[in-house]
């Protein structure tokens, strides 16, 4: 079941006083900020930044520190730092005024402004779906997106938003399997492409079953084992249904199920 982590980035005893004089180090601004501008912040404050904690990051954690946002910290901009400092950081912080930056924002030039309204929403508009599910080899945008190193990575957003509805036809595993809300026989059921791996992340969107019955929902075709489980090697054809970014999962609804 995919829920926040705790990713501590270090347990590293004590805390560095500033400027070496033994006072309490007094905690920056940081929330609104990406995490990595956060954390460079607090160590130019005289904080160790491998002191501070960090709270949320999807199912895996943190991969990039740029994806993510400060939403909270403690302790409060202004305070003396007397224990391990924490961030807790999302994609996104509802109602959050982000803080000011460190230094001078560079001018904007004209090879550098916001795309224009028209140009978003023709990278982003949804297309029409169709009966023949997309595969790497027919479409170049889910291509790319089975190539992103970033689950997390805000271009499996767009494709989500684009392709709502369009089936899709991937090699996948099962890599975790939970009960949906402490159900008996309704699974939340996590698929990476390619085969399972223990030590070696796959690429790619995390694809998630969510509040499935693995007797009906999967709807599968083909030679059907007793009981399916981590590792499961299958063949998904499945319509995209939405993405959750707070959690990096790309849901899908099951439309056929084949076993590899």
């Amino acid at each position: 079941m995919a829920v926040p982590i705790v990713l501590a980035l270090a347990l590293a005893a004590g805390l560095s006083g500033c400027g070496g004089s033994g006072e309490d180090a007094v905690m920056p601004n940081v929330v609104g900020k990406k995490l990595d501008v956060a954390l460079s912040d607090v160590d130019r404050a005289g904080v160790n930044k491998d002191d501070v904690e960090v709270v949320g990051g999807g199912v895996f954690g943190v991969v990039d520190k740029s994806n993510w946002v400060v939403c909270e910290q403690l302790p409060a901009a202004g305070s003396a730092v007397t224990d391990k400092p924490r961030f807790t950081v999302d994609r996104s912080c509802a109602d959050v005024t982000p803080a000011p930056p460190s230094s001078p924002a560079e001018p904007t030039s004209a090879a550098s402004a916001t795309p224009s309204d028209d140009a978003t929403t023709a990278a982003t508009a949804p297309v029409t779906a169709t009966d023949q599910p997309l595969t790497v080899e027919t479409n170049t945008d889910f291509a790319a997106v089975m190539k992103q190193q970033d689950y997390c990575s805000p271009d499996i957003a767009s494709f989500a938003a684009k392709y709502a509805g369009t089936k899709l036809a991937f090699d996948g595993a099962i890599v975790a399997m939970a009960p949906h809300d402490g159900a008996k026989t309704r699974y939340d059921i996590l698929v990476n492409q390619g085969d399972f791996s223990e030590t070696v992340a796959q690429p790619g969107p995390q694809f998630q079953f969510r509040d499935v019955n693995t007797t009906y929902d999967l709807h599968y075709s083909g030679d059907v084992p007793v009981s399916i489980g981590v590792g499961a090697k299958l063949h998904v054809v499945a319509t995209v249904d939405q993405y959750i970014a707070n959690q990096c999962l790309l849901l899908l609804k099951p439309v056929e199920t084949s076993f590899r």
